[in-house]
């Protein structure tokens, strides 16, 4: 049971895991991984993220991310075209019962770029990386680089452009062509 918020005095002391102390509250983590892993065991919102244009300025979401399990978590994110975006946090810890919110930037670009449709789908995404905490230190990219394919949990949220104008070249082939 997690003793997230509970004074110290009220703690008992775990024999599989670890008391973590963030200021006077004591964090009762466990650093054992559960036998059986999850898909994904962090809870994230949205599915989903949306942009609406126009693209020539910054424009940003949020994802969060919640840690259900009893276990310390560590987390990733990462995007398929990293020049166009900043997510910040991107890496971290999350503690049990712990809410992390992300904040998800992306960077000015010409939605219109090489003739692209007013309908056509960008296939950009980001993919949240997650693992159960093998020690209680900040060395992220040492626990992922060590982490077997296995423990490594995915989600995948995919990104949906809508651009809020329309492209001048194609709308004057469209009236060309009536």
């Amino acid at each position: 049971q997690s003793t997230w918020g509970k004074p110290i005095s009220q703690c008992k002391i775990p024999t599989l895991s670890t008391l973590f102390t963030v200021g006077n509250i004591v964090v009762n983590v466990n650093i054992m991984a559960p036998l059986v892993r999850p898909s994904q065991a962090l809870a994230i919102q949205p599915q989903q993220l949306t942009f609406t244009g126009p693209f020539n300025e910054f424009k940003y979401a949020q994802i969060s991310m919640r840690n259900p399990t009893e276990y310390l978590m560590c987390f990733k994110v990462k995007t398929t075209v990293p020049k166009k975006y900043c997510v910040v946090p991107n890496k971290g810890v999350i503690l049990p019962g712990q809410l992390i919110e992300c904040r998800v930037q992306l960077l000015p670009f010409d939605y219109f770029t090489d003739g692209r449709q007013p309908d056509a789908d960008i296939e950009h995404r980001l993919t949240v990386e997650s693992i159960y905490a093998t020690e209680l230190s900040y060395e992220f990219d040492k626990m992922f680089a060590e982490a077997r394919v296995n423990d490594k949990m995915r989600t995948k949220i995919p990104c949906r452009f809508f651009p809020g104008q329309v492209n001048p070249l194609y709308d004057a082939k469209s009236q060309k062509s009536k």
